[in-house]
């Protein structure tokens, strides 16, 4: 029986995730996000490569080359990965995904048990950090779950320098010898860098040493192991940590703007999801059917660790924060030698401290104390301080593990207790039936009255929200799913507490039965798409099949596809990287990782999408430059604009006279004789410049300015756009209205931009022009023009098509996979040259050329030989660097064992 009560727990962990996450057998990457359009396709290149006998360093398939192995989250060095070189590469991402899992659930549970608690309370605490929100609204970024799986592995290893500590007295070479846990840091170190997601570790970093401080004893020899082990695991990592480190120093990433690196913070209204996981809707609507309407993304916000956590948790706070109760029998529950009942109170202290520091932190730029976080070296290029949900899960399903450790020691001899005796029993019988009830009723009450309010004149869209008043109090239907099927669950928590209660030795597993239950609905329903319907599929391509058979298979080209969103019908579009795996090359780009030219010469972001992508299209000559034959596009606005692009048959109109003045309405704005600059002193607070204009309905109109960042680019985006104001005080505001230059499009040295638009239907006497910015570095403007023109027209045609005939030839039109989802029409671009222009080797090319070549309308240039280089250089290979931080790394990792192993002896021969 002992044997098996040792099993049980590792098969449940081992197997939960394979039932759990039962859809992702059939496909991995269901969601239709990152985990289709940047995951997958990158593992799996990865894998092609290893399978060759080759490292994958750079490919040239991505804009005009792209690194592979510098970009952390291909993970090359990661054990896992290697999988992907053996087998078939859905199976493989199959198996990534609940290996994450698993190796989470067994990190806590390996954790908690060090803690001293039972196999029952380790269980329960590891299935409730298994299936947390921040693990499965993040299934969709396998390189994010792969890297946060390890915390608990790392704070199992902290509280192993506790065990290991020498005992008083010992001798100074006894002192000196580094504890054996030491020999566990180093592996867990390693393979948290080499998972993928750096961020996640830096946020993971900051946990590890807040709970060395509070917990590593004695503290001046655990802060040196702890040192110690990641200097060695970062040199066994040594290629992939100087090959990233080069290709950052290049990159658009290597300095974000406060706006930028708070961006998606912990909205505080979120925190109903920790009661109501699915109340705001879901992305990939299913059982639950309201799309999401909340801040963000669901899988930013969701901290879900299931209602029997919560209850327990906030009991273990409440009861064992402070002295007061008697401490737990030692040996009652014969599975461990306990923890003394100080020892807890203590980890409930500290547990408590590092989940409200996290939960602080969490809120990012809704707080002031955000501004120092963005101000530290490397943490100020963090995004996504919401993540750190992840500690916060981790804080309540340990709070809730010791809770239920508690009570199932102080028990009688026949495993009952007495709650007159128990305070901490009643306290956790109260939440559940009396506390949380009432709770999640004022919840529903609060949504309901707030749609109600807000109804009436945010309906649809409210500010950090995807929706507005109209949903939310949709949301609170008693019908729905997200309301009914939470509340039947805190039914059956406090009725599976009452029954704990009689015997919590015996009965602990229908605690974990329940919590399994509960998490299953977020586990099985975020993010993942109702049964039968067609879900993305990176490796079924109608056009990809069409591009093998029909392009001329001796001739080089790119295709770009055209999409709503970066992520919609990936692979039906070819977009990257899912069409750089299927072996195409695309002038677009996806990863945090761009080259600052990227963006300048053609607007891209580095989600693959481009905001002036008509102006690519019409003006066509640097689609043709570098080579982008074939056009993919489904929507219908995609095609009209495509369609409608014939070569001019004479000289373009004039544009009509400046409608904008000298003289600006200035808000936290500095006007300097021709220079307008724009910078906000704090976040939420507009720099903005506006005046009066005049329009015409329905005429075509042209906005150009030229701006620069003079203390190192912009922090923020700048806006320059039409606002109109009603008589009965509402405004009428529309992207397509003006120009957005993103912050990674602005650099030190003047750039120009234009955008062009059609003014519309109807006008309102107050229409406003304005240019304004929330970027705390300043933006310095000049040459600001406003209008009538006429769109864009093709320029370098070079002879190649007549006057008046279509640039783009319409070749096919392919069915989509979705009934509901329009055809795929691929084009051909008319006015590619037969042979390329080449790339210049050089990298990256300097603001003058781009400048030069971008905005040139030169009709007798012809086909340039040279184009500039938009690609992030090689990263150089780490060769001997490399391997001599590989050795150091590896002899100190030698030497740490060897030191270690006398001490292990000798606790075996005293044994």
């Amino acid at each position: 029986m002992k044997t098996i009560r040792t099993i049980l727990p590792i098969a449940l962990i081992v197997a939960a995730p394979m039932v759990m996450l039962y859809p992702i057998w059939t496909n991995p990457v269901s969601a239709g996000e990152d985990d289709v359009i940047y995951y997958y396709p990158l593992r799996k290149m990865v894998g092609d490569a290893l399978r060759q006998g080759s490292v994958p360093l750079y490919t040239t398939r991505e804009v005009t080359g792209a690194p592979v192995m510098a970009d952390p989250q291909s993970a090359v060095l990661y054990p896992p990965t290697w999988v992907f070189a053996a087998i078939d590469a859905k199976l493989a991402y199959s198996l990534s995904v609940f290996l994450a899992f698993s190796l989470a659930g067994g990190g806590a549970y390996a954790y908690l048990r060090r803690l001293g608690l039972v196999r029952a309370a380790a269980t329960f605490g590891s299935v409730a950090f298994m299936f947390c929100g921040f693990l499965v609204g993040h299934r969709v970024h396998l390189g994010m779950i792969h890297t946060a799986c390890y915390l608990p592995w790392g704070l199992w290893c902290i509280e192993g320098l506790r065990r290991d500590r020498p005992r008083p007295g010992s001798s100074i070479v006894a002192r000196l010898r580094p504890p054996p846990a030491l020999l566990w840091m180093v592996p867990v170190a390693f393979l948290t860098i080499t998972a993928g997601h750096w961020p996640t570790l830096i946020q993971m970093s900051v946990v590890w040493s807040a709970y060395l401080l509070l917990r590593g004893r004695p503290l001046g020899r655990a802060l040196l192991a702890g040192v110690l082990a990641m200097l060695l695991a970062t040199a066994l990592a040594g290629p992939q940590v100087l090959m990233t480190a080069e290709l950052l120093a290049q990159t658009t990433r290597q300095r974000i703007g406060y706006a930028t690196a708070g961006e998606n913070s912990f909205f505080p209204a979120a925190a109903v999801l920790a009661l109501f996981p699915m109340i705001m809707g879901s992305r990939t609507p299913n059982f639950f059917s309201q799309q999401w309407w909340g801040p963000w993304h669901l899988c930013e916000m969701l901290g879900y660790v299931g209602l029997l956590t919560l209850v327990l948790g906030a009991a273990g706070v409440w009861r064992l924060y402070r002295k007061g109760e008697a401490p737990p029998a030692e040996g009652a529950a014969g599975d461990l030698e306990h923890p003394s009942a100080e020892d807890l109170r203590d980890l409930v202290r500290k547990w408590t401290w590092v989940g409200l520091g996290a939960f602080v932190w969490m809120l990012g730029y809704y707080l002031p104390t955000y501004r120092l976080v963005h101000m530290l070296p490397v943490l100020g290029v963090v995004r996504c301080p919401a993540r750190l949900v992840l500690a916060v899960d981790m804080a309540l399903a340990t709070l809730g593990a010791i809770s239920v450790h508690w009570v199932m020691v102080r028990t009688g001899a026949e495993g009952r207790i007495d709650l007159s005796a128990n305070r901490l029993g009643r306290t956790v019988r109260r939440i559940a039936t009396i506390l949380l009830p009432l709770t999640m009723l004022t919840v529903l009450v609060l949504l309901g009255a707030a749609g109600w309010i807000l109804k009436r004149r945010w309906a649809d869209s409210i500010e950090f929200f995807n929706g507005g008043g109209r949903q939310m109090l949709a949301s609170v239907n008693p019908a729905s799913p997200a309301v009914w099927i939470p509340i039947a669950l805190m039914i059956l928590s406090g009725l599976g507490v009452r029954y704990w209660l009689r015997r919590p030795r015996s009965r602990t597993p229908a605690l974990v039965a329940i919590l399994l239950m509960d998490l299953f609905f977020i586990t099985r329903f975020v993010d993942v798409p109702r049964g039968g319907s067609v879900a993305p599929d990176p490796e079924r391509s109608p056009a990809a099949v069409w591009l093998m058979q029909n392009a001329p298979a001796d001739r080089d080209y790119r295709i770009w596809g055209l999409s709503e969103t970066y992520h919609h019908r990936p692979a039906e579009l070819l977009l990257p990287k899912t069409a750089n795996s299927l072996g195409f090359s695309t002038i677009a780009g996806y990863g945090p990782f761009q080259s600052p030219a990227h963006p300048h010469m053609l607007g891209f972001r580095i989600f693959g999408t481009v905001r002036d992508w008509g102006r690519l299209i019409r003006r066509n000559r640097l689609l043709s430059l570098y080579n982008v034959r074939y056009v993919l596009a489904a929507d219908a606005e995609f095609r009209s604009v495509i369609e409608s692009v014939r070569v001019p048959a004479g000289p373009p109109p004039p544009d009509g006279p400046n409608l904008l003045t000298d003289e600006w309405n200035l808000a936290r704005a500095e006007l300097d004789d021709e220079f307008l600059t724009l910078r906000t002193p704090f976040l939420w607070s507009w720099s903005i410049a506006t005046q009066p204009v005049t329009l015409r309905e329905g005429e075509v109109y042209r906005i150009a300015l030229d701006a620069r960042g003079p203390e190192g680019g912009a922090a923020n985006f700048l806006r320059a756009e039409i606002f109109q104001q009603f008589e009965d005080g509402s405004y009428l505001q529309d992207d397509r209205w003006g120009l957005t230059v993103f912050s990674e499009q602005i650099g030190e040295d003047w750039r120009h931009f234009e955008w062009t638009f059609r003014a519309p239907d109807r006008l309102s006497a107050n229409t406003t022009f304005r240019i304004f910015t929330m970027s705390e570095r300043p933006i310095a403007v000049t040459g600001v023009s406003l209008r009538r023109s006429a769109w864009e027209r093709p320029v370098g045609v070079g002879g190649r098509v007549a006057p008046g005939a279509r640039v783009y030839r319409r070749l096919v039109e392919l069915p989509p996979r979705r009934s509901e989802d329009d055809p795929v029409v691929i084009y051909e671009n008319l006015l590619c040259p037969d042979v390329p222009a080449r790339v210049a080797d050089v990298s990256p090319p300097s603001v003058e050329v781009i400048e030069r070549l971008k905005w040139s309308m030169d009709d007798s240039l012809g086909d340039s030989a040279v184009v500039p280089n938009l690609a992030v250089p090689p990263p150089s290979a780490p060769g001997a660097r490399g391997w001599a931080l590989i050795v150091v790394g590896g002899v100190g990792y030698l030497l740490v064992g060897l030191g270690a192993i006398p001490r292990n002896a000798r606790r075996k021969k005293i044994a």
